[in-house]
């Protein structure tokens, strides 16, 4: 009787101490979807994706995007518009968000989810034309992944 106690016991130790240990890491705060677009205000840039087929410069606004094919360039190729509807920060001081954006050239409209590391000065995404993605998966060859980082 008394190993069953004793064995109940630690099992519901390590029970609680999962519990309490999974909560601590996937901890996020709920923030302004306006906070977003602040930090996002300003110029991204790539210099990777210069000359091929993805845009090298990104200049966020008040919700609303130009993009450069290239760097240097000062005539945008595209323009869009974005609608967060979730935005927070987890444990690590990461910005999250999902947004959807329409652009200028299609008329599908993507579902993105992206994230903005503490500095403020790694801007990564990833979209989808058929919803939200569930997580952050930038491997999967289902959703179109982008890295741009904040010119100074």
């Amino acid at each position: 009787m008394k190993t069953r106690t004793y064995v109940s016991i630690l099992i519901l130790v390590f029970a609680v101490l999962i519990t309490v240990g999974s909560c601590a890491t996937s901890r996020k705060t709920m923030v302004e979807s306006e906070s977003i677009l602040s930090i996002l205000t300003g110029t991204w840039v790539n210099h990777e994706y210069d000359d091929v087929d993805f845009s090298a410069k990104t200049v966020a606004f008040d919700g609303s995007y130009d993009l450069f094919a290239e760097v240097d360039d000062t005539r945008r190729t595209y323009w869009g518009q974005y609608t967060i509807s979730e935005a927070w920060i987890d444990s690590t001081g990461t910005y999250w968000y999902k947004a959807t954006f329409d652009e200028s050239w299609t008329e599908v409209v993507y579902y993105e989810l992206g994230k903005i590391d503490s500095t403020k000065s790694v801007w990564e995404w990833i979209y989808y034309s058929a919803g939200f993605p569930d997580e952050w998966e930038p491997e999967n060859s289902r959703y179109i992944y982008r890295i741009f980082y904040r010119q100074e």
